[in-house]
């Protein structure tokens, strides 16, 4: 299992807790939704449910769609004005 970078550590950490916090909300959306008895308005569940896409979007590029080299490795010291 590949290791998180010392860049990726606080960012993920704060998505995972983010992520938890938001589970527990949209649990007490539904426990409010059982409970009035109505439902979540469809547009509002339109715009929640793009943005969990678009995080899905943007996670699917951070863990697959990447070069196999960093774009900061690619160049030697030679290929660089300033080493």
């Amino acid at each position: 299992m590949k290791l998180h970078t010392v860049r990726q550590r606080p960012v993920i950490f704060r998505l995972q807790t983010l992520l938890d916090q938001s589970l527990a909300v949209s649990r007490a959306v539904l426990d409010n939704t059982l409970e009035d008895v109505e439902p979540l308005p469809e547009s509002t569940y339109e715009f929640i449910s793009g943005q969990l896409k678009e995080i899905d979007q943007i996670l699917r590029l951070s863990a697959y769609a990447l070069p196999e080299m960093p774009f900061s490795s690619r160049f030697s010291c030679d290929d660089q004005k300033n080493c």
